[in-house]
């Protein structure tokens, strides 16, 4: 890679079976064109989210946001390898919350109110990820405090917030989340069960809790809090927490909290909005950051014990099956009170959460979280409850200090758990979950054989994602190591130590290390008996762990073997299993058999329909890895169904694993595609992370790109309609000619191509078309470039037509109308570009470079179109390329051909106005469809002052936003603009096209509230599509010396960053009104 520099480069070979195009950049996204390969940056990265924004007044000095220095960085004495936490600052021992649930936008607008355990001058280290920082204060006098936002985020960690402190005690911080936070699932009311109202809720374990508030988001970090959650009426919620009042919204919520006027952050108006309510919690025992969660939804809830409520959507049945799958869970929380002694929170309710919740549970203190898929019928589901209640003692009482001690919260409570399930079940349920988590445990070693730090206990984690590495090694290698001091010290006296463990380190979070000492400051000698050390700092499984043996296990393992020789058990062999014995059952056998073995078993058992999902989706991973392809349809159904990553993992990592299985990779592709939005953040991250290392996104089409997290899955999930697009414009225009159509993503370079709906891929059904139209038939010189572009420009519309529909290819072709005709405005002193074939003799082609050969070259294959009907033009079009394969052409050559084949077309249409002839001739088309109209028509209401309804909207993507931006007067009021985007964020959209639209706007309104956006634009893209207007605007006008010179500033800061041809193109509109 090349430093300092903006290298551009184009390999071509035309008599190869494969094109290639590599595009090198450094430094910066910049480059000013269009590629045919399509580039993206990381879905982790701020060019590629939508954050809302509410409207904040600019800060009154520049110094209060400047840039982090790299020394401080150096600087910092972290605790914890996920967090910028620094042992030398105070912790936080209190939070106090305000938050306003804003379903539309998908977003939180909040305070936090942080108290210190001590007062502090100097900086104060702060985690977050994908937050808006509006203003911080000094909450004794309101007034602001500095700060500064680390300019990028870091993959793990987000981003550094540094408070600086004059011997403050406490910090009061204004902030909005964003939709893309890690920690929240946003449910639209299709996706809950009702269909009526939305839905929310946190999954803030192991580091998510910083996309919710700004924190020290570390386990070491305990605190206390108290919140206060606005939500709309109809709504209620739960949290991790003591529910103390549900009232109307009243101006003394934020008492003490702000001012509008101090802040610039208007959260009162908001507040006291009709049809809302206020819910209160307090959380008064001190619990790590990852532990704060809530819910909010239309939630119902049954009664199952004096300590227990099960909450859920307000669905009867739901309800109904949870209380009497867990109608036992009173007895498990006095059992578990015998155990490791008494309970400390007061009350246990579960709250069953959609399918998309990502674990089978969540540990939260007061309001464990559960996956609706442990609701068996059975109430074998209890067993994670009884995982969830252990945390009660271990995880949520005593607490690993950072997830390189994991093993102290999981490996303690999996112990915990089977001893409660040992009472409530009996010891041989009991031996069957340790068999189950034995064979669990030797395929996790195996699975990390080529990286075996990751089967340590106490591990090292410095820049590794906890979520990639989330496994069951310490849950069960963890288990193991306490089993095997029990065998060896024998129970009783293991369980005095437990007591005194639970008792000594309450409301601790503690490392391997303080354990360790206290292990053999208690047992004396047990360093002795056990390698202490293999067992923590050791890989692998160590030789003196015990696997299970009971009557049970041996009997269902000896089936299993039995399986390998052809025998399947007999029913009466089986008549009393449940889930746990199938589980066990399936675990064991061969991870590959014979597709027809697979089908003899379901055939006897029915495997695939069991409403146990660890049965299920056990048998079809075994169908899976045997391409048994016959349950196919059952795993695109499971995928669709269910969002816990248990079982994600391994139906998505099956379909994609092993070479020469590409038909099984473009299925696990596609159904991504299609479920993703249906999943938690953290199972999508924990999908892509499989994907990046399988990225067949077609027969023909491969992404490649450098081994980037996130970039990879990106371009999977945006393009994974490509095979389509290719065999539609076969259908169209004839055979593929070039073998592959493979795509090269070098990040970042092209920040606004990524969009995450699919639309981005219009821009590859472009290039696409230029395999036809450009590439085998190509433009003589640069005077006949209507023939590459308004060709290929016809022919991508045609294939987003059939792939995406008639409305999205009307709307295209509005949006190019309108561009067109702007095109014909801006060369009003110079007609000669508004030519299709045009004399550019001393004329630098980047200089005349516009949207005019695309958009009148498309309409005017439009025309001869409309005038001898799609299907004659069709066959005309197939001719003319079989014609012209591999050849050069200029415009009177297309012209005698096009006379030659449609006979009397000259006389139809003025052929001569149309290729030589400037502007816009009178039979060109104006494109109608009723849903350009209504977009049309919703902007002319915008010059009455209407802006459309969230309803009216509520299905708009970039396209439609486009076209409404395309047809709003030039300019307009800044009251207007700054009304429009408080409503939708146009100023925020991750769709370059749609910000750049409002932006320029903004410019030529002078509504200057947007000029820091401007110039964030301005110097994070380089296309020049993006570039001319909003410089073009900035320095157009008589009297606006102000823009002027902030146009030439930014210029001259981000000229490096561009490219030469772009460049040029910026200095001739300065050389024009400067």
């Amino acid at each position: 890679m090349l430093r300092n520099q903006n290298i551009s480069f184009l390999s071509k070979n035309r008599n190869a079976t494969e094109t290639v195009l590599i595009i090198i950049f450094e430094r910066a996204p910049y480059h000013p064109f269009f590629s045919q390969i399509v580039l993206f940056p990381s879905p982790k990265s701020d060019s590629s989210r939508r954050i809302i924004k509410i409207k904040i007044k600019p800060p009154n000095s520049p110094s209060r946001r400047t840039q982090i220095k790299p020394q401080s960085l150096l600087q910092m004495a972290p605790i914890d390898p996920h967090s910028f936490t620094d042992s030398t600052h105070p912790l936080t021992t209190h939070v106090s919350l305000t938050l306003y649930f804003h379903f539309p936008s998908s977003t939180i607008h909040a305070t936090a109110l942080l108290a210190l355990q001590t007062p502090h001058t100097g900086p104060l280290s702060l985690d977050t990820r994908a937050l808006t920082i509006h203003n911080i204060l000094d909450p004794a006098t309101l007034t602001p405090l500095s700060f500064t936002l680390s300019p990028s985020e870091h993959p793990i960690k987000g981003r550094l917030l540094t408070v600086y402190l004059n011997n403050n005690s406490s910090v009061l911080i204004l902030y909005s989340t964003s939709p893309s936070s890690s920690a929240l699932q946003w449910l639209s009311p299709p996706q809950t069960s009702k269909k009526i109202h939305p839905f929310v809720y946190t999954q803030c374990h192991p580091v998510h809790a910083r996309s919710v508030f700004p924190c020290q988001d570390t386990p070491a970090a305990r605190v206390c809090y108290s919140a206060k959650l606005n939500l709309p009426r109809e709504l209620s919620a739960v949290m991790s927490a003591r529910h103390c009042d549900r009232h109307d919204p009243v101006g003394t919520d934020l008492d003490g909290v702000l001012t509008n006027e101090e802040s610039g952050f208007d959260l009162k108006s908001l507040w006291c909005e009709e049809g809302r309510i206020v819910e209160e919690f307090v959380m008064e025992q001190p619990i790590p950051p990852y532990l704060f969660a809530f819910a909010v939804g239309e939630l119902g809830f049954r009664e199952v014990g004096p300590r227990t409520r099960v909450y859920s959507e307000a669905v009867d049945g739901v309800l109904d099956a949870a209380a009497r799958e867990f109608a036992g869970t009173e007895e498990m929380i006095r059992q578990a009170e015998s155990l490791f002694g008494e309970y400390e929170w007061e009350r246990f309710d579960l709250l069953v959460l959609p399918p998309s919740f990502p674990y089978g549970g969540m540990e939260n203190p007061r309001m464990v979280f559960l996956t609706p898929t442990v609701i068996k019928g059975d109430a074998s589901g209890a067993q994670i409850v009884a995982h969830e209640l252990a945390h009660s003692w271990t995880g949520n009482l005593i607490t690993n200090k950072n997830n390189e001690h994991f093993w102290l919260n999981e490996g303690f409570t999996t112990y915990a758990e089977r001893r409660i399930v040992e009472v409530v079940q009996g010891k041989d349920i009991a031996a069957l979950n340790i068999g189950i988590g034995w064979r669990g445990l030797n395929e996790e070693v195996e699975r990390f054989k080529d990286n075996m730090e990751y089967t340590k206990l106490k591990n090292n984690q410095e820049g590794v994602d906890p979520d990639d590495m989330y496994s069951r090694v310490p849950y069960e290698k963890g288990f193991q190591f306490l089993w095997r001091i029990e065998h060896q010290i024998g129970r009783p006296a293991f369980d005095e130590f437990l007591k005194k463990y639970i008792a000594t380190f309450k409301f601790k979070s503690i490392d391997t290390d303080t354990f360790l000492d206290f292990l053999k400051a208690n047992v004396h000698g047990i360093e002795k008996d056990i390698d202490l050390q293999l067992w923590t700092e050791g890989t692998g499984i160590p030789p003196d762990a015990h696997e299970p043996v009971s009557n049970l296990y041996i009997k269902i393992t000896s089936l299993a073997n039995d399986f390998k020789l052809g025998r399947i058990p007999r029913e009466d062999e089986v008549a009393s299993w449940k889930g746990q014995e199938w589980e066990l059952y399936l675990k064991n056998l061969p991870r590959t058999v014979e597709p027809s073995q697979v089908l003899a078993l379901d055939a006897r058992y029915r495997l695939s329909e069991s409403k146990d999902y660890e049965v299920k989706v056990g048998f079809l991973q075994l169908a899976i890895l045997s391409r048994c392809r016959d349950y196919y349809g059952e795993v695109e159904k499971t995928l669709k169904e269910v969002g816990r990553m248990k079982y994600l993992r391994p139906l998505y990592g099956g379909l994609v694993q092993g070479p020469g299985n590409e038909e099984d990779k473009i299925l696990a592709k596609r159904l991504f595609a299609e479920a993703r939005e249906c999943y938690h953040p953290i199972a999508q991250g924990v999908i892509e992370a499989i994907f990046a290392k399988h990225v067949e996104v077609g027969p023909r089409t491969r992404v490649y790109s450098e081994a980037v997290d996130g970039v990879l899955d990106a371009a999977a999930r945006e393009f994974a309609g490509t095979e389509e697009m290719i065999r539609q414009a076969e259908s169209l225009f004839g055979e593929y000619e070039w073998e592959r159509f493979d795509l090269l993503v070098l990040p970042p370079s092209f920040p606004y191509v990524i969009k995450g709906d699919a639309s981005g891929a219009q821009m590859v059904a472009h290039e696409l078309a230029h395999s036809w139209t450009g590439n085998l038939i190509t433009n003589k010189n640069n005077e006949h470039f209507w023939l590459n572009e308004g060709f290929t420009t016809y022919a991508e519309r045609r294939i987003v037509e059939v792939v995406q529909g008639e409305d999205i290819a009307a709307l295209t072709i509005g949006n190019g109308w309108r561009g067109l005709n702007e095109e014909v405005e801006r060369f009003k002193d110079n007609m000669e570009y508004t030519k299709l074939k045009n004399n550019q003799e001393g004329v630098d082609p980047d200089d005349m470079y516009s949207r005019v050969p695309y958009e009148k070259g498309f309409q005017f294959l439009w025309r001869i179109e409309h005038q001898i009907g799609r299907p004659a033009f069709d066959e005309f079009l197939k001719k003319y390329i079989a014609t012209f394969k591999f050849k050069s052409i200029d415009t009177d050559t297309f012209l005698d051909f096009l006379k030659a084949n449609v006979h009397g077309i000259e006389k139809d249409i003025d052929l001569q106005l149309w290729t030589e002839g400037t502007g816009i001739p009178p039979d060109a088309h104006e494109p109608v469809s009723n849903l350009y109209i209504k977009i049309t028509s919703l902007a002319n209401d915008f010059n009455l002052g209407r802006i459309p309804r969230e309803d009216e909207v509520a299905s708009w993507k970039g396209q439609e936003w486009e076209l409404y931006l395309n047809n709003l007067p030039r300019t307009v009021e800044p009251s207007q603009v700054l009304a429009l985007d408080a409503r939708y964020r146009l100023s925020e959209s991750k769709d370059y096209d749609v910000k750049v639209g409002f932006l320029q706007l903004a410019i030529s309104s002078r509504c200057r509230d947007y000029y820091g956006e401007v110039e964030k634009t301005l110097k994070e893209v380089g296309r020049m599509r993006y570039l001319r207007p909003l410089y073009s605007d900035l320095v157009q006008g008589p009297g606006n010396e102000e823009d002027k010179i902030l146009a030439k500033r930014l210029f001259a800061e981000a000229r490096e960053c561009y490219h030469p041809i772009a460049q040029g193109v910026i200095e001739a509109i300065f050389a024009k009104h400067v």
